[in-house]
């Protein structure tokens, strides 16, 4: 028998491709995922090599500061990167991860640009990409200034869709800061399509927390007459936070505290969600003028920094604000059981500590148990005896929690009305650091009260 050396360099080297590991920064075909094919929308003809991106899969799109960059990732100029990423073969084909089906999904190759949401399970996913479109819009005050600091906002109402249901909305929005008032917003074919495709799609603007933030009406996107829309919005002004020390990106919320009541909610203070950066970097935003704010950071084991001050007052005055050092807080764990032992998953609980006649709150607005009755909380750090912590569960709502989600689960029994409680001594006050509590037996309020 004759060797064909030939022959066994060619399969050697067949065999090396196989095996060979995918390209730095992208991700190999996922066995058995979702099937994704790009083609050229002029065409039809697919695109060899074109990149496929897919939101965060441990971020909620839609709840999510960081939104605009999970949704125009890959924008031409703008970010390379966001979530996980995958490249097409020969074929303009690869594989997804199937949990990526809820996700935001982008395809891009060179200037051609193409994004799927939401992705209808069960079918073949084709991303078509064509050349990216921008659409400018220009914001001015009623006297004329550029409307630097207004909030240009475009977004996909989708409708029922019978069996599927209803999707969440599909938004994108940026702060205005060029000089002359003006903002591009990215890939206007997607908006395009999405109307085309029965979507309710509208641009607007606002300026956040004045007298005009609801004064501009919503219009109806595509642009038919107005290639380049102009909105009057109220004058603003900036605010710039940083915070010293801080080792990574941090989510806070920026609160108007000064805020007229409403009438059916008089407790109500609005508040919005921002992400700061790491030092010497500042998380910019337009407000309106005249208010007073205060800027809570979020840090899980940490006190959150928080810090009240005077918004902006003169068009454009930029105001600078620094947050305190971070300090250790004490971190209370432990798992929420009622008397028979068993977990009280997805409960709302009021947790504070009663100490030398004065109720202390932890930092969490709003404490809901996990699956396992789990939860994790911070406190202010004191040394003196004689606190003592009260857990109470609320039994009239309760959730069923999935990963990033809350949904209403009802009442765990028919006679929910009495919360479940229980009360434990700190004998040796609350250090910082993290203190594990155990099982927490909670009982009825008439029942006494115990702890393992």
């Amino acid at each position: 028998m004759k060797l064909d050396l030939t022959r066994v360099v060619v399969l050697g080297l067949a065999a090396v491709a196989c095996r060979a590991t995918p390209e730095e920064g992208f991700e190999a075909a996922i066995a058995g995922g979702i099937p994704v094919r790009v083609v050229d929308a002029r065409t039809g003809q697919p695109v060899p090599g074109a990149e496929v991106m897919v939101s965060p899969m441990d971020l909620n799109p839609y709840a999510s500061p960081n939104a605009p960059e999970m949704l125009f990732a890959g924008r031409i100029g703008g970010a390379e990167r966001f979530g996980r990423r995958w490249r097409c073969d020969a074929r303009g084909e690869t594989r997804i991860p199937s949990e990526a089906a809820s996700n935001v999904i982008v395809a891009r190759h060179g200037s051609l640009w193409g994004c799927v949401h939401p992705y209808e399970e069960g079918m073949p996913l084709t991303i078509p990409v064509e050349p990216d479109e921008s659409v400018r819009a220009v914001c001015a005050t009623v006297d004329g200034q550029p409307g630097t600091g207004a909030w240009v906002w475009i977004w996909a109402k989708i409708p029922d869709r019978g069996s599927t249901g209803p999707s969440e909305p599909l938004d994108w929005g940026e702060v205005v800061a060029a000089a002359d008032g003006g903002l591009t917003i990215p890939h206007a074919q997607f908006w395009r399509a999405r109307s085309r495709a029965g979507d309710d799609v509208r641009i607007s603007s606002f300026v956040f927390w004045s007298d005009g933030m609801e004064a501009n009406v919503d219009r109806p996107f595509p642009l038919e007459t107005d290639a380049e829309p102009r909105f009057e919005v109220s004058s603003s002004g900036w605010i710039d936070i940083t915070s010293p020390g801080l080792e990574s990106p941090s989510i806070g919320d920026l609160r108007w505290i000064d805020a007229p009541p409403k009438p059916d909610e008089p407790d109500d203070v609005p508040e919005f969600p921002m992400t700061i950066g790491l030092t010497g970097t500042h998380a910019t935003l337009g407000v309106g003028l005249g208010g007073r704010f205060e800027f809570v950071l979020s840090e899980p084991g940490f006190i959150d920094p928080r810090v009240a001050f005077d918004g902006p007052k003169t068009h454009g005055e930029r105001v600078r604000v620094e947050l305190p050092r971070q300090r250790p807080a004490a971190r209370i764990t432990g798992r929420v059981v009622d008397t028979k032992s068993r977990p009280c998953s997805g409960n709302q609980l009021e947790v504070w500590i009663e100490r030398e006649g004065q109720r202390l709150s932890p930092d969490e607005d709003w404490i809901v148990t996990d699956a396992d009755g789990r939860f994790e909380l911070d406190f202010v750090p004191f040394e003196r005896t004689g606190a003592v912590l009260v857990v109470e569960v609320d039994r009239t709502t309760t959730f069923t929690i999935t990963e990033n989600e809350f949904s209403f689960r009802g009442p765990i029994s028919e006679d929910a009305s009495s919360p479940l409680v229980t009360r434990i001594a700190l004998a040796e006050g609350l250090s910082a650091g993290r203190h594990e509590l155990g099982d927490l037996h909670c009982a009825e309020p008439s029942e006494p009260s115990l702890r393992r």
